[in-house]
């Protein structure tokens, strides 16, 4: 697999609510296209988690119309953070640079932004891939436990070891 520069990082500067309309226009406007740069052939994986935006009917409809392989919210297992490479590994990193030495709080939402911003250009493109090699591993672990969910499983069963 060729990999390229596959971080980038959205804040919606107008601090809209994300409804389903939002949503599909973000995905129209940033997402899209940016998947049709990282991968010109179609060769991915689309997933999101379970929030109401992202399950809306019409959202599920647009992707489906729109990414060349989706996986919708009815096959999905919801509140599944085991399942997601940014869930169960990137955020997790992006979170503890953000607090790394932190004392105080923010003093608003912008600082917090741009804190975030920051720290993920930390993030290396290797943490990154590392995590999106483990999707497979673990949806194979959850498929032979029969959906069960990641707490009977120990740190071995989940990470690649290559």
């Amino acid at each position: 697999m060729e990999w390229k520069n596959i971080k980038k990082f959205f804040i919606d500067p107008q601090k809209t609510k994300v409804n389903q309309k939002t949503y599909i226009d973000f995905l129209k406007t940033s997402l899209q296209p940016e998947c049709c740069r990282l991968y010109p052939d179609n060769d991915f994986v689309f997933l999101q988690d379970s929030a109401p935006s992202h399950r809306a009917k019409a959202t599920q409809n647009f992707l489906q119309d729109n990414m060349p392989d989706f996986i919708s919210s009815q096959e999905w297992k919801p509140h599944s953070p085991d399942l997601n490479p940014l869930d169960y590994s990137v955020l997790d990193i992006l979170q503890e640079l953000v607090d790394e030495g932190r004392c105080e709080p923010f003093a608003n939402l912008k600082d917090l932004q741009n804190v975030i911003t920051d720290k993920w250009h930390d993030i290396d493109d290797q943490t990154v891939r590392k995590a999106i090699l483990q999707w497979k591993r673990r949806l194979a672990a959850v498929a032979k436990q029969m959906g069960d969910l990641f707490s009977t499983f120990s740190a071995d069963q989940l990470t690649d070891t290559n």
